[in-house]
C-alpha cells in the first residue's frame, strides 16, 4: 500500500472533522477505510485541496453507496482509475487520520 507522505500538515490542524456534531477525524476516516474495501483493498492514498484519491486493488470492494451516504462525505466519483471522496470539512485530518491507519495496518 503506497501512501503519498509528502503533503505536510501543519500541528495546529484544528478542529477534526465534524467533532462538534460527535464525529472525529478518526471515526470519520473508520467509516471511510471500511467503505473502499478496507486497508488491504487500498493500494495508494493521496489527497489534493478538496478531495482524498484512493487507488484500489478491488474497486467492486468498495461501496460507493455507503461511502456517499457517509455524514463526512459530499462527494464520490470515480475519475482517471481512482476513486477522489470530497469532504464535507476536515480533509486534512481525515487524510492523517487514514494515513496512520493504513501504516499501521501495513506493519501488522
Amino acid at each position: 500500500m503506497g501512501v503519498d507522505e509528502s503533503v505536510s500538515v501543519s500541528e495546529d490542524a484544528g478542529v477534526g472533522v465534524g467533532e462538534s456534531e460527535g464525529v472525529t477525524s478518526i471515526a470519520a476516516a473508520v467509516e471511510v477505510l471500511s467503505a473502499v474495501g478496507g486497508a488491504a483493498n487500498v493500494v495508494r492514498l493521496t489527497r489534493c485541496w478538496s478531495r482524498l484519491r484512493f487507488v484500489l486493488a478491488d474497486p467492486a470492494c468498495a461501496d460507493l453507496e455507503i461511502l456517499g451516504r457517509l455524514r463526512t462525505v459530499a462527494v464520490v466519483v470515480f475519475q482517471g482509475g481512482e476513486l477522489q471522496v470530497a469532504l464535507s470539512q476536515g480533509l486534512v485530518e481525515v487524510f492523517e487520520a487514514l494515513r496512520l491507519q493504513l501504516t499501521s495496518s501495513a506493519g501488522d
